[in-house]
């Protein structure tokens, strides 16, 4: 009878681990140029997210982002603003020079709410076009995260892949459906 107990509730933490660890991610909108017509090619994904919380959620989301945008044949390269630098604005002009970059998507957050510490529980994650050739920003998105109760505690984890997926897939649609990206 106890083992009976036992096995039904390991396997209910089982499902638990592996249904309930995302957040909800909700649009806020979007703008961008409507004289812009995508045809990105090579894409460098510049991870500026706050490190609060430990959490390296920036870079997930950035992987992420990589990984999504290959089904859309572009080429992309991660670089990340969260390293000590005397002059990272040339650092990054010349990433983006030497990996032959037609666009940068810019990550950044605001708005971070941290749980009993260093956990992250909601923020506003803002995704950013900037279109190497002219200069400007071509769109801008707005995305809410915040975590799921069932989320061991209401936060965001060190390691939350599934939530940086999520996210990823809200910023390809939302590049998609305003015509910045083309091949998906």
């Amino acid at each position: 009878m106890i083992e009976k107990v036992i096995k039904k509730f390991l396997f209910l933490m089982q499902l638990v681990a592996l249904t309930g660890c995302s957040g909800t991610i909700h649009e806020t909108g979007s703008i961008h140029d409507s004289k812009f017509s995508g045809d990105s090619k090579r894409i460098v994904i510049l991870n500026a997210m706050s490190t609060d919380a430990g959490s390296n959620q920036g870079t997930l989301i950035a992987h992420a982002l990589h990984e999504n945008l290959k089904t859309c044949h572009i080429d992309t390269f991660n670089f990340s603003t969260n390293k000590m630098s005397l002059d990272m604005g040339s650092e990054i002009t010349k990433f983006v020079s030497e990996n032959h970059a037609d666009k940068v998507l810019i990550l950044s957050n605001r708005n971070v709410v941290l749980f009993q510490g260093p956990y992250l529980s909601s923020q506003v994650i803002k995704a950013r076009i900037l279109d190497v050739e002219t200069n400007k920003s071509v769109w801008v998105s707005e995305f809410n995260y915040n975590a799921s109760k069932w989320h061991f505690g209401d936060v965001w984890q060190k390691n939350d892949v599934k939530s940086a997926d999520a996210i990823a897939d809200k910023i390809k649609a939302g590049l998609v459906s305003d015509n910045i990206i083309k091949g998906c």
